[in-house]
C-alpha cells in the first residue's frame, strides 16, 4: 500500500506541547520519530513497519494515549487533526483518486454553504478523479457522488487532502439551489478568486466555462442562471441570501456595499442599495441592512449603529433591515417594505 496520496504536513504543524515528552524514554523517541516522518498525517502498519516499528510498539502508544488508532491498521499522533479530517485522509490513502467535494471541500477551504446543503454529523462527501477506479465497497457515513472531476479542479488542501478547488466546489455546492442559495457558494468563491488575483469578469467566464462542460447534468442549469448575478462584494452569506431573494421577487438587483454620507458629512458604507425614483442615481436612497447575529453582539456596536442610522436618516436615507431567519424562510417580511417604498 503505497503512501503516494499522503502529503504530511509540514514538520512545525502545532501538536500539543506535551507529546514529544509523553512516557518514558522509548516512547518519547518513538512519538518524536512519527511527529518527523509523517507530522499531521495518519500513517499506516506497513508504513511504520519500514521505519523499523512494529505493531505491538505502535498498540501499547495507542494504550498510553500517544497514538489515536484512526482505521484499520491506520494511525496518527494523538488528535493531530479533527476525526473526520483523519479519515478522510485514510480513505484517500487507501482509494486513489478519491477526492473531497461539496460541503466536506467547502469546510476544508472555509467556504460558505448555503443553508440545508450540508452533510450530516460526520458524514464525508467525496468524488473521484476522472479515470479513477472509484470506492471499493460501500462505506457508512460516506456521500459518494458520481462525479468524475477532472484534475485541473483538484488542489492539495490541509494536511494534504486532494479537494475540489473553491470555483468547482462553488459550482457543486449551487446545482439544484434556488437563485439566493446558489448565490451562497458562487459569492464566497468569487471574493476568493478575486483577492487571489482574478478580476470579477475573469471569475464568471471561468465559473461558465466549467459548467458549460458540465451541461446536462443534475442542477446545472440552475447553477449557470446564477452566474449573471454573481458578485465579489457580497462579504457574507446572508448578504446573498437578502440579494437573491430581492432579484427573485423581480425588484431591481440592489448594489452591494455602497458608499452613502450622513448628514454628519461622514462617510459610511451599507450592505446594499437601491435607488428611489426620482433620486439622482447612484444616491441609494433606500439601504438594505443584512443583519446576522453577530452584527451588533456588543451594546457600543448596537449603540454606534443608531448613530449611523439616525445620521443617514437625516440626510434622507431610508431602512430596512433583513435578518437571518426571514431570508431563510419568511423572505416577505422585508420584501414588502422594499416594494412599499420603490412604489412611493
Amino acid at each position: 500500500m503505497s503512501d503516494s496520496t499522503i502529503v504530511p504536513a509540514a514538520a512545525n504543524d502545532s501538536f500539543p506541547a506535551s507529546l514529544i515528552g509523553v512516557g518514558n524514554h522509548s516512547r518519547r523517541r518513538l512519538i518524536t520519530v512519527l511527529i518527523q516522518e509523517f507530522a499531521a498525517a495518519p500513517f499506516h502498519l506497513t508504513q511504520a513497519a519500514g521505519l523499523g516499528i512494529g505493531a505491538d510498539r505502535l498498540e501499547r502508544a495507542c494504550a498510553a494515549g500517544a497514538l489515536t488508532r484512526v482505521g484499520r491498521g491506520w494511525y496518527a499522533v494523538a488528535n493531530p487533526v479533527a476525526p473526520w479530517l483523519a479519515r478522510l485522509l485514510v480513505l484517500q490513502a487507501e482509494n486513489p483518486g478519491l477526492v473531497a467535494c461539496g460541503a466536506t471541500a467547502a469546510l476544508l477551504g472555509s467556504m460558505a454553504v448555503p443553508p440545508f446543503r450540508g452533510v450530516g454529523a460526520g458524514e464525508l462527501e467525496v468524488a473521484f478523479l476522472e479515470g479513477s477506479g472509484g470506492m471499493r465497497g460501500r462505506r457508512h457515513g460516506l456521500r459518494a457522488r458520481r462525479w468524475p472531476i477532472p484534475p485541473h479542479h483538484v488542489v492539495r488542501g490541509p494536511h494534504g487532502v486532494l479537494m475540489t478547488d473553491p470555483l468547482r466546489t462553488s459550482i457543486d455546492l449551487a446545482r439544484g439551489q434556488s437563485l439566493p442559495f446558489a448565490l451562497v457558494p458562487l459569492d464566497s468563491a468569487a471574493r476568493r478568486a478575486v483577492a487571489d488575483g482574478m478580476r470579477p469578469h475573469e471569475v464568471v467566464c471561468e465559473l461558465r466555462a466549467r459548467l458549460d462542460l458540465m451541461r446536462g447534468r443534475h442542477g446545472v442549469r440552475l447553477a449557470a442562471s446564477a452566474l449573471r448575478h454573481v458578485s465579489p462584494l457580497a462579504e457574507s452569506a446572508l448578504e446573498s441570501i437578502v440579494r437573491g431573494r430581492i432579484i427573485e421577487a423581480g425588484l431591481p438587483s440592489p448594489a452591494l456595499q455602497v458608499p452613502v454620507v450622513g448628514e454628519s458629512g461622514r462617510s459610511y458604507r451599507a450592505d446594499l442599495g437601491l435607488d428611489l425614483p426620482g433620486r439622482p442615481e447612484g444616491s441609494f436612497g433606500l439601504l438594505i441592512e443584512a443583519d446576522g447575529l453577530g452584527k451588533y453582539d456588543r451594546v457600543e456596536a448596537l449603540a454606534e449603529e443608531k448613530k449611523r442610522q439616525h445620521d443617514l436618516e437625516r440626510r434622507g436615507h431610508v431602512f430596512v433591515r433583513a435578518i437571518y431567519g426571514e431570508a431563510l424562510s419568511r423572505p416577505e417580511e422585508f420584501l414588502s417594505p422594499i416594494r412599499r417604498i420603490l412604489s412611493r
